[in-house]
């Protein structure tokens, strides 16, 4: 097998046609996109060709994984071949100072698995969001229909056998993006302070309570409770459809997963949390991109008093969110007057503004960034145990404690309000 190198086919006009669903090509046509015009470098791509056109593609980026990458890439493989759907993996290597890219290479190669495996260098802006981008642009543009399949996940990660079935299965039954559920290697686990493990059970115990107190005050059909409620881009998967309107994975240094679940709620794409769709990953504490699981966990153990997930709120906060979104869903729906709830939460009762958005997310996530009260604060381990408390309690005990005056909030955002203070 011979290596290709992007700097060596980019003058032959074969390669730029899109028709040709060479591993050079593929890549040639991501490199020219606006977002890595002029800012990457390919030294290396290799790639095997399927026998028919995928239907699935799964993205995987990585950076010095050159410990683990067998071992992911033989669990994706199993996936695949399990599957019904004909399909392949786009690995894209990151700046790495290891020997991942060869490894991978050979293996996949070895493999017969249907794939394509690029060596970039993004330089000092390099991050694996710009890689899960790379990565699913190939993805996207191999697979090559909107009703085909992308999934990704993460180089120290491996799928279940099943993944990509069930992933597929959610997705032709009314989801159209898939979480799934994130495990972590038990011995890794085992290994973690016990201080850490209790209060990472403390703050699984305060989502489970607010994802329950979610789906009684905005209960959506697609996504009945109990569920994960956690995103991640260790397990997502959605069709080429989704990606492309709106405008592909977000390729932002890190908590690119998040964002690109932020841009589907925007346009009212239904989002599922599938607890049996099952990825298992690593809790390292070495990691390989800034903000990831690892800084998270590795913060935590020097500083005990590191604040929770940024999405665990307090519970008066988690209850206005989830109580005024439901009411003003149902108002958008059936068209009705929406200014006492916009009221609630501070903000101007006209609501031709609200009404306006094309698109519910769109305008509960405008409501969100302009209402004070909405604001989030993330909360400090040491909240936990009181917040846990109210959220346990009745339903309505809570209801009625959080319908104050909020007299000392003002019903309109002064101009000069930070509201990332």
């Amino acid at each position: 097998m011979a290596l290709c190198v992007l700097d060596d086919v980019q003058p032959l006009p074969r390669m730029r046609t899109s028709r040709d669903h060479s591993a050079g090509n593929l890549a040639y046509h991501v490199t020219r996109s606006e977002i890595f015009r002029g800012k990457c470098r390919v030294n290396g791509i290799s790639g095997r060709a399927a026998s028919e056109p995928w239907r699935v593609a799964v993205a995987i980026p990585a950076k010095n994984e050159a410990e683990g990458i067998v071992a992911s890439l033989s669990a994706t493989s199993a996936a695949i071949s399990s599957s019904r759907l004909p399909g392949g993996i786009v690995l894209v290597v990151n700046d790495a100072g290891d020997a991942t890219f060869e490894l991978a290479r050979t293996w996949l190669w070895d493999s017969g698995v249907p794939h394509v495996v690029a060596d970039v260098g993004f330089g000092p802006t390099g991050s694996v969001g710009l890689a899960r981008r790379f990565a699913l642009e190939i993805g996207a543009n191999q697979v090559n229909n909107p009703h085909a399949f992308l999934l990704t996940t993460d180089a120290d990660s491996a799928p279940a056998p099943d993944w990509i079935e069930k992933s597929v299965r959610a997705l032709s039954m009314g989801t159209d993006v898939v979480c799934g559920s994130i495990s972590g290697d038990a011995k890794e686990i085992d290994a973690l302070p016990q201080r850490l493990k209790l209060r990472g059970a403390d703050e699984t115990e305060y989502m489970r309570l607010t994802l329950e107190l979610s789906a009684g005050l905005d209960p959506r059909p697609h996504l009945p409770y109990p569920h994960h409620g956690t995103i991640s881009g260790a397990n997502l998967a959605f069709s080429q459809r989704v990606y492309r309107d709106i405008g592909g994975m977000p390729a932002v240094p890190c908590g690119e997963d998040r964002a690109f679940v932020r841009l589907a709620e925007a346009r009212d794409w239904r989002i599922g949390f599938h607890d049996d769709v099952q990825v298992t990953t690593s809790y390292r504490l070495t990691g390989r991109a800034r903000g990831g699981m690892a800084d998270t966990i590795a913060r935590r153990i020097e500083d005990p008093e590191a604040p929770c997930d940024e999405m665990l709120e307090p519970a008066r906060t988690a209850y206005l969110r989830a109580w005024s979104r439901g009411r003003l869903r149902r108002a958008k729906a059936d068209r009705e007057p929406a200014g006492e709830i916009l009221r609630v939460l501070g903000l101007d009762a006209d609501d031709r503004g609200f009404h306006a958005h094309r698109f519910f997310g769109e305008a509960w996530q405008a409501i969100e960034s302009e209402s004070i009260r909405l604001r989030r604060r993330p909360l400090s381990p040491r909240d936990l145990a009181e917040e846990i408390r109210v959220l346990r309690g009745p339903v309505g005990e809570l209801a009625c404690s959080l319908t104050p005056s909020f007299a000392d909030v003002p019903l309109t955002r002064p101009a000069t309000a930070d509201v990332n203070a």
